[in-house]
């Protein structure tokens, strides 16, 4: 697995990686018009779209996270940007104790639902940012596998790799986006058509990788290409599909998304289905910690 050690960066020789990536958060943020990424969960509905979404477009993806984390009987896990449980409520299946944080109130709540529904109890969910979190008050005991999938919100990436490995005993997984995001080009395209302001896109895991560097963690690194084809009967069903991550709900604004899906997707004349295919590139980052 991979080492950790002394941060071998040379003083003014290298930019401040963490800097560059708590502007980037910053800028997204802003582009967005939240002041991070709790604020765009508002109500469950919300909520139970993006799960609709996600199982559509990452149920293969899902299976790949869970199966790379080498999940034990035995092991004590911390889910970090839980969301609604949808990685960490097949990681409850497996392992002995299962640690959510998740700070969005209309998440947890989500989360609490569907793991009464699928009969999981042995968790408890932490309701607060990371970077708010005080190891030994708000969560206690040390971690086999600590996680965040798809979640890195925090302006302060440093910080909080340093507390995930504060909490680690076994190893730590993050898994993050290698690639533009699937409809972050048509963020790019139409956002300020939509919104008025130019869109700035996540940082990825490029940027993470080099902060990670200049910690001195040094993590095993694979990549997943994740192919779909997303299926729409009708204008308005692949609209509405792509509303919410659009942030649209008029239907001026509506119409300017049919525009441009018409123009990037396919027309299968034998079932009169409208067909996007979406790519994505996965990154799994990984390394052991122990004190």
């Amino acid at each position: 697995m991979a080492d950790s050690g002394k941060n071998h960066e040379i003083a003014g020789v290298y930019p401040d990686y963490n800097e560059i990536w708590k502007r980037a958060v910053r800028l997204n943020n802003s582009s967005k018009g939240t002041s991070d990424c709790v604020s765009h969960w508002r109500d469950k509905e919300s909520v139970y779209e993006f799960i609709r979404s996600d199982e559509i477009l990452g149920g293969e993806r899902i299976k790949w996270v869970v199966e790379s984390l080498g999940l034990k009987p035995g092991d004590r896990v911390l889910d970090i940007g839980a969301g609604p449980g949808t990685i960490s409520l097949e990681i409850a299946k497996v392992c002995s104790h299962l640690t959510a944080v998740e700070p969005s109130d209309v998440m947890a709540e989500v989360f609490k639902e569907r793991a009464c529904e699928a009969g999981i109890s042995d968790y408890n969910i932490v309701q607060k940012r990371w970077e708010d979190i005080i190891p030994g008050k708000d969560i206690f005991g040390m971690y086999d596998i600590v996680i965040s999938s798809f979640a890195l919100g925090m302006e302060d990436l440093r910080d909080s790799l340093i507390k995930m490995n504060q909490v680690c005993r076994g190893s730590v997984h993050i898994y993050y986006h290698a690639n533009p995001l699937p409809w972050e080009d048509m963020r790019s395209a139409l956002w300020k058509r939509l919104h008025g302001i130019e869109y700035v896109p996540v940082p990825k895991a490029d940027l993470l990788m080099a902060v990670l560097y200049q910690l001195g963690i040094y993590p095993d690194l694979s990549c997943r290409k994740f192919v779909s084809e997303n299926d729409f009967g009708s204008e308005d069903e692949m609209a509405s599909f792509y509303a919410s991550k659009m942030r649209v709900t008029d239907d001026a604004g509506k119409k300017i998304i049919v525009e441009y899906l018409l123009d990037i997707a396919d027309y299968n004349d034998n079932n009169g289905q409208f067909v996007i295919e979406e790519t994505g590139i996965k990154a799994h980052l990984w390394w052991n910690f122990r004190h």
